[in-house]
């Protein structure tokens, strides 16, 4: 039997290029689509960009062909700032670029939706993120919370959801996947990478945000099979999964947590007190048999890589 192929976009990027070395691993046929000035198309990758419908028309033409697409391309730009209504538990969006940020996530989807159709995808799976709840419910979120973005990427990402749920009730299969920021021992930028190397050079840990985050990490060896797992998953017309640790997470637990694995590191907080976010995962376990490693496993993986 023939295996499905899969096209990844955003393959350029950190888990995009990851992905696809992964899902090769595992015996499936991967397009890798990156962005490029002019499409085009070989066996193995292709190059267009997104917010350009002829492009996508244009591989098309020269024979782009897949039945799943993962859609991880997008422009990720988060800026938030104090909120003078609520100068210690709230914030703001910040000051951000709206058009492009709009016409990479929201836009680029659509056209993505529209490629599916011309090439004869069966289904898309969405790279979301956990920043559509905002601060959740008292602190907390499952697949049902209220989405609530407190800044215009989360609510790109929002839209692009939107968008997807429509062109789910039109015989495309959509599985939407919901996670935080990404880390791994060999990604040397991130809130994780800065506070493991301050634990691991410095002894010091220094805590000064200026306004309350919520704020969770999720391991790259733990994505990733969960991207696998979806593909693979025969669900409703549209699915919906939280990945996550499952445990409570704050930028100080963070810090007290690669603390608490570096023995003598200290923790200086000047800044505005974080707020606890947990997101529930039991979804993805029950459906997707999708199981992270404990956080401080992982913590521990990068922390050794520092400490070469």
């Amino acid at each position: 039997m023939r295996r499905p192929v899969i096209a990844v976009t955003g393959a350029g990027g950190f888990v995009g290029a990851a992905l696809v070395s992964h899902l090769r691993g595992l015996g499936w046929p991967v397009v890798a689509f990156r962005r490029g000035t002019e499409p085009r198309f070989a066996q193995q990758e292709c190059f267009a960009d997104l917010a350009h419908r002829a492009h996508l028309a244009a591989l098309v033409e020269q024979g782009f062909r897949a039945d799943v697409i993962v859609h991880l391309a997008g422009r990720v730009e988060i800026a938030l700032q104090p909120d003078p209504a609520q100068p210690t538990t709230g914030c703001r969006p910040g000051q951000v670029a709206v058009e492009p940020l709009y016409s990479a996530n929201v836009v680029g989807t659509a056209n993505v939706v529209d490629l599916a159709h011309a090439c004869g995808a069966r289904k898309i799976i969405f790279a979301s993120s956990q920043t559509v709840y905002g601060y959740g419910e008292h602190g907390r979120a499952d697949e049902q919370t209220l989405l609530c973005p407190l800044e215009h990427y989360a609510a790109s990402k929002v839209c692009a959801e939107r968008l997807l749920k429509t062109s789910s009730h039109s015989g495309l299969a959509v599985v939407i996947l919901r996670f935080p920021g990404v880390f791994s021992p060999q990604r040397t930028s991130g809130a994780v990478h800065a506070l493991c190397r301050a634990a691991v050079k410095q002894r010091v840990i220094l805590l000064q945000p200026d306004c309350a985050i919520p704020f969770d990490v999720l391991a790259l060896d733990d994505l990733l099979p969960a991207f696998a797992a979806a593909i693979e998953y025969e669900g409703e017309s549209l699915e919906v999964f939280n990945l996550s640790t499952g445990e409570p997470c704050s930028l100080e637990r963070l810090a007290e947590r690669i603390a608490a694995l570096v023995p003598g590191t200290r923790i200086e907080k000047r800044g505005v007190p974080q707020p606890t976010f947990q997101m529930s995962a039991e979804r993805a376990a029950r459906l997707l048999h999708w199981q992270p490693a404990p956080l401080a496993h992982r913590l521990t993986e990068v922390l050794s890589v520092l400490q070469l």
